[in-house]
């Protein structure tokens, strides 16, 4: 029993009218998502939705809905992370990252302000994305990289797994832009206060 009903006065509300009209079709409040699989359990129904205090278990709230299959969260609230790198040393550098739940993708940042002992110490950069990519090919390609080595620069996102891609700087050495791996002289020599920012967005 689900969708809409106009009660009017004098209409008897029965037990499976709530539980229908009311109970299922609301928002409602769990602090986490334990406390709603507990909740919920043997009474689940595609559509249900539901706002979580905890939602990632950081502390970070959001929504879903049930599929009808499992939970997904449609929004959560922005939640930092710190990602780990391959051959790029952080030091005291100035490094901030971030993930949202939106309409069922993640949406992320990676922002990195270059410190006197940070340092790229091999032929290419790997970071770690928030959470793990259920779509290579999309992780990918909605995806962008800026670079400031003492001007602005284009740069690139590869996926190199589901949970990692390579930080990578677009090249004009050919007729065509080509991308090239991020090195410690390429797209130019790094150095204190140049910066290095990624975004994109992941299916999961």
């Amino acid at each position: 029993m689900s969708g809409y009903k106009d009660f009017v006065a004098g209409d008897p509300l029965t037990a499976a009218q709530v539980d229908g009209f009311l109970m299922r079709q609301s928002v409602m409040v769990f602090d986490t998502t334990s406390a709603r699989d507990t909740a919920l359990s043997g009474v689940l129904v595609e559509g249900m939705t539901c706002y979580i205090k905890d939602i990632t278990g950081n502390g970070t709230a959001g929504t879903c809905v049930y599929d009808g299959a499992g939970w997904v969260i449609t929004f959560s609230e922005w939640e930092s992370y710190t990602p780990s790198f391959t051959h790029l040393t952080v030091g005291n550098g100035t490094l901030s990252a971030g993930y949202q739940y939106s309409g069922g993708k993640v949406e992320w940042y990676v922002n990195l302000t270059w410190g006197s002992t940070t340092a790229i110490t091999s032929s290419f950069v790997v970071c770690t994305y928030p959470v793990t990519a259920a779509d290579l090919q999309q992780a990918g390609t909605s995806a962008s990289a800026y670079y400031y080595v003492g001007t602005p620069m284009l740069g690139a996102v590869r996926p190199k797994g589901f949970v990692d891609f390579y930080a990578s700087c677009v090249t004009a050495s050919s007729t065509y832009a080509l991308v090239t791996h991020l090195q410690a002289t390429v797209p130019a020599t790094w150095a204190t206060g140049h910066t290095m920012a990624f975004s994109g967005t992941i299916a999961i």
